[in-house]
């Protein structure tokens, strides 16, 4: 009977590499955990086993560790087929032709990857950028920063009421119209008004009848707010003025040219309407009218009867369009 040919051979990596240590170098590379190598049967001998399994462990073995460190490698000869086992796995070979080289060879493969197999490589995942902080972005700040600043037109017509601080003369009723070109909040204001007369009584039976006709250049301020939105103005007026006697010993007229300052502050309300182009608001605004040097009225052959009043107060109620 040959040696080895049915009774179980304990060998340990070690003395299997002592034992070929003079004929193969690869033999010499041995795993530094032995493992438990039983081979039944002559197909394939303990020598061919062992010798493919010393030649293929060294390299798998630097991969790392064992998964099952001192594990028993059993190999069965059956004939027409082989059974290799590797702890708790075995696998079934069919091999009618008993190849033992092969059966050595295969063998000694699924022992070495059942004990070491490969290990996938893990790449570093790259740290994930920091999150962007998020960026409030005020669209109507960058459409007004990127769009050409636009002009307001702005148009007013209205009546107005006025009455002279002299409390002895009466109210008088006209009509205003005023435009205004504004870039920004700032602009300037022109305005046309007409007074109609009022008596101013001198005496008993005597009086004088004034009527204005004005003309003002103002500064305007005028934020675009809505739907409510104010407007005031400051500027000179000059002015027109005519005087007629009533009740005199003969007719007297006189016409004279003044210049005061006129302040007025204007308040409206957008109203709805379908002229998306000229949008109205109603407004109501009061006026605030200065003559520095007050017209003295007079009368032949009495001389000085009188002295036109100096500061007019007014009111006006009218509707307003605006347009860019």
């Amino acid at each position: 009977m040959p040696p080895f040919s049915h009774r179980p051979i304990r060998a340990s990596a070690i003395g299997i590499a002592a034992t070929f240590s003079a004929g193969s170098t690869a033999a010499q590379l041995t795993p530094s955990i032995p493992h438990v190598i039983d081979v039944s049967g002559d197909c394939p001998t303990t020598t061919a086993f062992s010798a493919e399994f010393e030649r293929i462990l060294p390299p798998l073995a630097e991969r790392g560790p064992s998964l099952q460190p001192g594990a028993r490698i059993s190999v069965v000869d059956r004939g027409a087929s082989y059974v290799v086992t590797v702890g708790e796995r075995a696998r079934l070979y069919a091999d009618p032709k008993r190849d033992c080289e092969e059966r050595a060879r295969v063998g000694a493969v699924f022992a070495a990857l059942t004990l070491y197999p490969p290990r996938p490589i893990i790449e570093p995942v790259p740290a994930a950028p920091p999150a962007a902080t998020p960026v409030v972005v005020d669209h109507a700040t960058v459409a007004r920063a990127s769009s050409p600043r636009s002009v307001r037109i702005q148009i007013a017509l209205g009546a107005r009421v006025d009455r002279s601080l002299d409390a002895r003369s009466t109210a008088s009723f006209g009509g205003d119209v005023r435009t205004a070109v504004m870039p920004g909040t700032f602009g300037a204001a022109l305005g046309f008004g007409f007074h109609g007369p009022t008596t101013i009584p001198l005496g008993a039976a005597t009086s004088v009848e004034e009527e204005r006709v004005s003309l003002d250049l103002s500064l305007r301020y005028s934020p675009a707010t809505h739907p409510l939105w104010i407007a005031l103005d400051a500027g000179p007026a000059p002015n027109l003025r005519r005087f007629l006697g009533v009740g005199l010993p003969v007719v007297s007229r006189q016409t004279r040219f003044d210049i005061g300052a006129r302040l007025s502050a204007l308040v409206g309300v957008d109203m709805i309407t379908s002229l998306r182009a000229l949008p109205i608001a109603g407004f109501l605004g009061g006026s605030l009218e200065y003559e520095p040097t007050p017209y003295t009225m007079t009368v032949a052959p009495d001389g000085a009867v009188g002295r036109a009043p100096r500061a007019w107060i007014g009111g006006i109620l009218g509707l307003s369009g605006a347009f860019e």
